[in-house]
């Protein structure tokens, strides 16, 4: 009975043996996309490794696993590269940036000796020309993109599996929305991904990309049912999902027991999941393999500065996210109040200096390309202008009441009576209220004045 809580118990060292003799090895598509991540030959010793296994014909690579890494390879193959030449042009232009600065203050102070201060350029000049030379080596140290995709493709050749059919497809996307809903693993997390509700194409084929873990999922239970014999998997990924692995305080406890267990229950065979630097220690465990220690060491000390770089990347992905987000949230909830208020009437309710600065708050603004942010700094100088104003406002429209008062007594009373019963107590609101406020106590008293004072 307890057989079928295999997914919290766990498997003995007995079983975890067995397991490692017979299983069939899967590698997730983020497997292939790392061997481009490698800055070192270091990823030789995960090649090898897969090379062996494939000689074996225990190696086995998902059509969902290849698909999705033909959609994503070309854009992971010259990062490094990008990199090392980005880092050049910055160098490049901090140099020129410096040589404009001592130009432009050369000029436009002609009586001060800069020329003691030029060394400055020629040392930067120097540090730059040997940062150029260090990273021309490092770039040439690199692996060849191209051997990497021709060594990728030589591990694949022969041993991707079948596609499936469209109406198959569709069956497993019409389960996962349920499966989805109860957060049932694998893929679920990726229901929360709004870049993952489009629909990827392929010849004839389409899915939805959220569903396309759980394509590949039940490809791998298929292929352990297997036609002739079934057989146990083991998965490698570098994916760190919750739906696909149980986490606790300290990171990722183990698999998430209900792929062991639905695996189990489906196919009666045992399924297993490592990330790269579990599955190389215990393939040396296990089978013997004759990866020199030190290689090991090396190859995980690459493989953590790979995931460091990749955690930096997810969370510059979220702060961005969250940006867009702020900026969406800026645009939806825009203040008309804001659209209405007269600039040039505002104005008049600041000084020199703070005309200065609220003209070039607005500059700044209308030449920003992005028009949700151009917005909030727009309403932020609005805001930041009416918050000064609104007590110079305030004694404007007091100082009107009282003329209008010498011309109808009657309506500067009702003026009065608006301006402290319908005004509300918050500066900003008030401030727009007030300017259309005062400006109709202008044109009470044009009305009423022979001669039409100007205000």
């Amino acid at each position: 009975m307890l057989e079928n809580f295999k997914g919290f118990i766990g498997y003995s060292d007995e079983e975890f043996k067995n397991l490692w003799e017979n299983a069939l090895v899967v590698v997730d598509t983020n497997i292939l996309i790392y061997f481009y991540k490698f800055s070192s030959k270091q990823s030789e010793t995960l090649f090898n490794i897969l090379m062996r296994l494939k000689i074996e014909e225990r190696l086995w690579i998902p059509h969902q696993v290849a698909l999705e890494y033909f959609h994503n390879y070309e854009s992971n193959m010259s990062k490094q590269t990008e990199g090392y030449n980005s880092l050049k042009e910055k160098l490049l232009k901090l140099n020129k940036d410096a040589e404009k600065a001592f130009s432009t203050i050369e000029s436009s102070h002609p009586y001060i000796e800069i020329s003691k201060f030029k060394y400055f350029i020629d040392e930067l000049k120097k540090s730059i020309d040997e940062v150029q030379e260090k990273i021309t080596e490092e770039i040439n140290e690199l692996p060849k993109a191209e051997y990497t995709e021709k060594k990728v493709l030589e591990l694949m050749d022969g041993i991707v599996g079948h596609p499936y059919t469209q109406d198959k497809i569709n069956s497993i996307e019409n389960e996962g929305g349920e499966r989805y809903h109860n957060e049932v693993p694998p893929g679920w997390e990726d229901a929360k991904d709004n870049n993952k509700e489009n629909i990827r194409t392929y010849g004839t084929l389409k899915y939805t990309q959220k569903y396309g873990d759980l394509i590949l999922w039940n490809q791998m239970i298929d292929k352990a049912k297997g036609d002739q014999h079934s057989t146990p998997i083991i998965f490698i990924t570098e994916d760190k999902k919750e739906d696909w692995w149980e986490k606790d305080k300290r990171g990722i406890k183990r698999p998430q027991p209900n792929l062991i267990h639905e695996f189990l229950e489906k196919t009666s065979q045992k399924f297993y999941m490592y990330r790269i630097d579990e599955f190389v220690k215990y393939a040396r465990e296990y089978w013997g393999d004759g990866v020199p220690e030190q290689e090991v060491e090396n190859f995980n000390k690459e493989l953590e500065h790979i995931r460091k770089s990749d955690d930096k990347v997810e969370e510059m992905k979220r702060k961005n996210a969250k940006l867009m987000a702020y900026r969406i949230g800026v645009v939806s909830s825009l203040s008309k109040q804001f659209k209405d208020v007269q600039i040039n009437k505002l104005m008049e309710y600041l000084v020199e200096e703070e005309k200065a600065h609220f003209k070039n708050e607005l500059k700044i603004a209308f030449s920003e390309n992005d028009k949700a942010f151009s917005t909030h700094i727009y309403d932020d100088a609005i805001s930041w202008a009416l918050n000064i104003a609104s007590p110079r406002i305030v004694n404007k429209a007091i100082d009107l009441i009282s003329t209008l008062g010498t011309l109808d007594y009657t309506k500067a009373n009702e003026y009065r009576d608006r301006m402290y019963s319908e005004m509300p107590d918050e500066t900003v609101p008030k401030g727009i209220m007030l300017l259309e406020f005062v400006e109709k106590l202008k044109n009470e008293i044009y009305e009423l004045e022979d001669d039409g004072l100007p205000f």
